[in-house]
This record gives structure tokens, C-alpha cells and sequence, in this order.
């Protein structure tokens, strides 16, 4: 799957840094870097175009113009993913995907301010009206398969999204365990890594999770999200929480623990 970039809010830089999985892209661990992410891979030859937009402060507060600030070419790719753009700018994308024949558009929102609900219906539907696959996960983390293929396709050929982990436990503590889809920030792997590394025990995970996602440096904003009645930062957190309860659960590691995650995550046996 090729993919086209649209950002402007400085913190998009990372999901694009976590796609790409550059050397050093994640120095959370240092001095206790052990490689966890090389089975990770890269993305570098999937993204064909990474298009800025000028900061906020350089545009008008209202743009009546959009197609003026966008690129007016665009490679044949097949997925847009936009991030962190001006409201207006936003409007601006449907057409331009229509035009180039993408199949599917992502757009995350970190911050409630970033898309207005309204916004998002009203861009959602003009996609629809070009048979245009859309998902906006509030946030980032949250996206999931839907059924819509190239969403779908998206989920399957990044690896990122709401995470994936296995884990391997022993003694009741955390000896093992690797990421299989990663949050778009790469929180998860930090959260695994630091799980492992001080061989942390399952009665104290719900305080040691939510310790190593406040240590990672989260994308997701602290505003409450209209649309959420939460902040994004604190249903990240609760993502993760639920990916590793969910993952515990699945290792049938301990018979009295995983009962109780099993009523927790909602997952059949």
C-alpha cells in the first residue's frame, strides 16, 4: 500500500518518524536500548509524498481557498493520511483525493480541536459521495478494522493502530513479549520493553502500565474531546491498559487473574 502525508502540527512528525522506524527514531530506553524494534521493520519505499502545511500562525483564520495551500500533484498512491491541519484545509481534501483516485483517507485526531464533529460528518460524507473509504480515530490508537477494506489494508500493511501484543509470563511476573501492531506513536513498544526489562509483576501492571505511558512522550492532547467526553491522552491510556490486560488474559498464565481480565476486556476464551 503507498501512502501520501499531509501535516502541519509538529507532533504528526512523530506517527511519520514510527512509520518509517529510522535509526534512533525511539530513545526512550537509553542507555537500555535493547533493538526492539527491528523486527518492526520500515516504511520508507510505502510513503511516496509528505506534503507540510505553513504553521497556524502563518494562515489566515479562515480559508475560504483551501486548493490554494494544496499540492497540486500528487503520485498514484492509496491511501491519504492527514494530520493535525487546519479545519478548513481539511475541507479541501476530499476533492483532491477524488481527483487523484485515492481509495481510502485517514484522518486522526490527537485533539478534539483538530476536527470538529461536525466537520468530520460533513467531510465523511462528501468521501462517501466519492466512494471514498474514511476512518478518524479519536485518537490514533483507537483505529481498528472495520470491514472497509483499504482501511483494513492500511491496519494490516503498517502494523499500527490499536496495538497487538503477545507476552510471556512467568511466575507472575513479565519475562517476554513482542509487538505485533504497534500504537502510531510507539508508545506500546516502550510500554513492553519497560513491562520486561524490570520483570514487573502482574499485581502492580494497571500502576506500572499507566506509569510507562505517562513516560512516553503521547501525541494524544490533555483538552477534553467533545466527541469523547474524556481527553484522548487518558482513552490512549486506557487502550493500552486494555491491550496488555487483554494479552495477559491470552497467555493463560495465571488461572484466578485471567478470570477476572476475562470479564475486563470482554474476549471470549
Amino acid at each position: 500500500m503507498k501512502l501520501y502525508v499531509f501535516f502541519q502540527d509538529p507532533v504528526a512528525e512523530q506517527f511519520v518518524g514510527n512509520i518509517l522506524n529510522y535509526n534512533k527514531f525511539c530513545t526512550s530506553c537509553d542507555p537500555y536500548c535493547d533493538d526492539c524494534r527491528l523486527d518492526f521493520g520500515t516504511h520508507a519505499n510505502d510513503i511516496l509524498g509528505v506534503h507540510q502545511f505553513p504553521p497556524l500562525e502563518d494562515l489566515p483564520d479562515m480559508i475560504e481557498e483551501p486548493e490554494k495551500y494544496l499540492p497540486s500533484n500528487i503520485p498514484e498512491v492509496d491511501m491519504f493520511l492527514v494530520l493535525g491541519i487546519h479545519p478548513d484545509l481539511l475541507t479541501g481534501i476530499p476533492p483532491l483525493a477524488q481527483e487523484f483516485g485515492v481509495k481510502g483517507v485517514i484522518v486522526p485526531v490527537e485533539n478534539g480541536k483538530w476536527v470538529p464533529f461536525g466537520l468530520q460528518k460533513q467531510v465523511e460524507a462528501e468521501l462517501i459521495e466519492y466512494n471514498i473509504q474514511s476512518a478518524f480515530p479519536r485518537p490514533f490508537c483507537s483505529l481498528d478494522k472495520t470491514g472497509q477494506r483499504y482501511i483494513d489494508e492500511f491496519i494490516d500493511c503498517f502494523k499500527i493502530g490499536k496495538p497487538i501484543v503477545e507476552l510471556d509470563i512467568r511466575n507472575n511476573k513479565f519475562k517476554g513479549g513482542r509487538v505485533i501492531h504497534a500504537s502510531p506513536c510507539g508508545c506500546m513498544f516502550y510500554v513492553v520493553r519497560q513491562l520486561i526489562r524490570f520483570s514487573e509483576p502482574l499485581e502492580k501492571m494497571e500502576e506500572k502500565i499507566s506509569k510507562y505511558h505517562h513516560s512516553y512522550p503521547c501525541n494524544a492532547s490533555m483538552n477534553i474531546d467533545p466527541v469523547l467526553k474524556d481527553t484522548t491522552l487518558h482513552i490512549g491510556g486506557y487502550i493500552h491498559r486494555y491491550v496488555i490486560y487483554d494479552a495477559v488474559w491470552r497467555s493463560k498464565s495465571n488461572k484466578k487473574l485471567t478470570n477476572i481480565l476475562k470479564n475486563v476486556c470482554s474476549v471470549s476464551a
